[in-house]
């Protein structure tokens, strides 16, 4: 049977465990994010961020699609609309 005092070192050891694990996680993400705020005024330093490429670009993309996306009418209802034969 488990007294008070085990019961006790058991939930230390196990939070300790728990902590040890956790702690590179933690340390991690805050050296990803600290990295990303230097790239970010770096970026921002030089006139333009990836955000505001990633923009631009997926503005680009999306004019180039519905530009190749246009049908022209031919003037021939069958071949426009119902007719699915070429």
């Amino acid at each position: 049977m488990i007294n008070q005092s085990n019961r006790a070192r058991f939930a230390f050891v196990a939070l300790s465990i728990i902590a040890a694990a956790a702690l590179p996680a933690i340390a991690h993400n805050a050296m990803s994010r600290a990295t990303e705020s230097l790239l970010q005024d770096n970026a921002t330093a030089n006139g333009e961020t990836r955000e505001t490429q990633y923009l631009e670009a997926s503005a680009a993309a999306m004019a180039k699609m519905m530009r190749n996306m246009q049908v022209r009418p031919t003037g021939d209802v069958d071949r426009d609309g119902a007719d699915s034969d070429p």
